[in-house]
């Protein structure tokens, strides 16, 4: 055991959204989103018709998966999908901010204490993972976290509600999921005492590694400040073209939640 010191969007929505993410991404044609489980609706993956795997099947409900207890979700997959490379967005709350470890992510199938955690109010990956005491979230507060490798690099940064947290050069691949029993497993851990509770509302995944929400909020920022400048002066035509602008980068923002 550690011590105590130690994202529904249609396919063809998120691809059209994913052609417009250019530049340090994979081709678009290689673009993919793996996994989405929206747990306000059920636990079939809305990309593959995939199950994943609640502790308890009578958690779900309107507001998601409620969980407790060691009585997370667990998901198998078929071949390495998902291995080194990803990006894993989870949209959830935790009902305690002050519990020492909670696990979120296992990538080991409880074979070993690496993983993403929360210890107290911050996000810790251990073993390696920078230890960064910022306080993130409060109890029941709602929270979109990031989660990003990208396997050429080792390099692994965490976001939390549009907020870059950290990264690390995982240099161990202590983030990369167990090529041998190619198990993900969310908010339960190997142990009787380091289990989280709360409610998952959205569990995405990508093959690759994404931008984050956060890195599109500055330019949106800036021209919706420059729209309702060109709309107090009344120029239509300015207006227009912002418009045209915005569009693409809403559509990216809306694909990533």
């Amino acid at each position: 055991m550690p011590s105590s010191s130690s994202l529904h969007c249609r396919a063809s929505g998120i691809a059209a959204a994913l052609v417009l993410i250019t530049g340090w991404l994979r081709p678009a044609a290689e673009a993919a989103e793996v996994y989405h489980w929206d747990l306000t609706q059920s636990t079939t993956d809305l990309v593959n018709s995939r199950q994943i795997v609640p502790g308890d099947p009578g958690g779900l409900g309107p507001g998601g998966y409620t969980f407790s207890g060691g009585q997370g979700l667990s998901f198998s997959q078929a071949g390495a999908e998902v291995s080194d490379t990803y990006t894993i967005f989870l949209v959830f709350s935790l009902t305690e901010n002050d519990a020492g470890y909670q696990r979120i992510i296992d990538f080991k199938n409880k074979n070993t204490d690496d993983g993403m955690y929360v210890y107290d109010d911050y996000f810790y990956f251990y073993s390696d993972g920078p230890d960064i005491p910022t306080p993130t979230f409060l109890p029941n507060q709602r929270i979109v976290m990031a989660l990003r490798r990208d396997g050429a690099t080792k390099l692994v940064s965490c976001v939390v509600n549009g907020r870059p947290l950290w990264s690390f050069v995982d240099s161990f691949d202590e983030g990369v999921f167990d090529a041998l029993f190619n198990q993900m497993r969310f908010f339960e851990d190997n142990g009787p005492t380091e289990h989280p509770a709360g409610t998952v509302s959205k569990i995405r995944i990508y093959d690759h590694v994404l931008p984050s929400e956060f890195t599109l909020n500055p330019r949106i920022a800036q021209l919706n400040k420059a729209f309702k400048k060109a709309k107090k002066a009344k120029d239509k035509r300015k207006m227009k073209k912002i418009k045209k602008q915005l569009a693409p980068l809403m559509a990216q923002k809306a694909a990533l939640l």
